[in-house]
This record gives structure tokens, sequence and C-alpha cells, in this order.
């Protein structure tokens, strides 16, 4: 059993009773169950979605959740449960990127990925009580410590350090995909 969904090229799985317990409450039922982490690096999924986006339809949300399904029908028996994209559940998914050592943190406060620099994003979690478990990365020295200029340090605008940052430049958004995010964000706040 291999995830095999378009776009969505990041895929780590843990058992739940190897999680710390400070990032996840988990029931005892659910202790013997394995957490799997989706999500996408660089351009990859932008390109899979139909377009033009409507940021109202959460296009990347409704694209994951489909896809986790569609995995959950052809490997799982349907044993999903969905914790996120889910209004129900708020999910550290920052802390659970790096203790699955798929990112530090950078110095502007974003997370940053040895594969995919500043450009991924965590888009999917769901528990199974299946065993697919995944080899997951070695824990990564920071790989800013290797940037001397740090040019991310010398701008206030957080969107734009993202931009000036040299580390794996090209998996950078597209001017699209940026103006997107931004638009969806905006939508949020509101």
């Amino acid at each position: 059993m291999k995830w095999n969904a378009p776009g969505l090229n990041i895929f780590l799985s843990v058992k739940v009773s190897e999680l710390p317990q400070d990032l996840f409450s988990f029931t005892r039922e659910q202790q013997n169950k394995t957490l799997c982490l989706v999500g996408h690096g660089g351009k990859s999924l932008w390109e899979e979605l139909p377009h033009p986006l409507d940021v109202q339809l959460h296009p990347f949300d409704s694209y994951t959740i489909h896809q986790m399904q569609l995995f959950a029908k052809d490997f799982l028996n349907d044993d999903c449960e969905i914790l996120f994209p889910n209004d129900s559940y708020t999910l550290p998914l920052q802390k659970l990127g790096r203790f699955l050592n798929l990112c530090t943190q950078s110095p502007i406060g974003l997370d940053i990925s040895h594969e995919y620099g500043l450009w991924f994003a965590f888009r999917g979690v769901f528990l199974t009580s299946k065993n697919i478990l995944t080899e997951n990365p070695q824990t990564p020295p920071s790989i800013c410590d290797h940037c001397t200029d740090r040019p991310c340090l010398k701008i206030t605008d957080i969107a734009l350090a993202r931009l000036s940052c040299p580390i794996k430049k090209e998996h950078q958004y597209s001017k699209e995909q940026l103006e997107f995010h931004h638009s969806a964000l905006s939508i949020i706040k509101v």
C-alpha cells in the first residue's frame, strides 16, 4: 500500500502511542491507531487543481479530503477518521511536522523543509487502525544554519521575507498561487 495522490507528495505516519502526550490527547482506544500526515511541497498540488479556483469552495481542502477518502476506500476498507481539515479539531500541525522530522523552524517563524524550503503545507491528517507506518526522515539540522546572508531577517513583512529566502527557490509558488493564498487569507480574516 503506497500513498499516491497527485500533487500531495508528502505522506508521513506514526503510531499514536509514540506521540508525545502534549502534542495530542487521544482516547485509550485510539492509542493503537496510526496517525497520517498528508501535505504538498512545491507547485505540484496547484497544478493538479482545476482552474480558476474559487476561494469560497476551499479547493485545497476539498481535494485533500477527496484524496484521503479515495485512499481509505482503496487501501483501508474505509477505516479513516479525518482530523484535518475538520472544524471539529484543532491540531498543532507545525509541532507534528517537526516531530515527524519533516521540518524545522526558520528564523522568521515559518517552518522550513530540507526538501521544499518554505514552500510546503500540511493539507490533511487522518487516523486509521491499519498499520501503515512510513520511514520518516532523520532529525534534520536547521537548513537555515547554512545560509550566510539570511536575507529573510532583513525584511519585516513575513510574506516578503518568505520570498527572499534562497533555500529551495525552485519550489517557490507561482505569482498566481501566491495571490490565491493571499486572497483566501483575506476572506478568512473577515
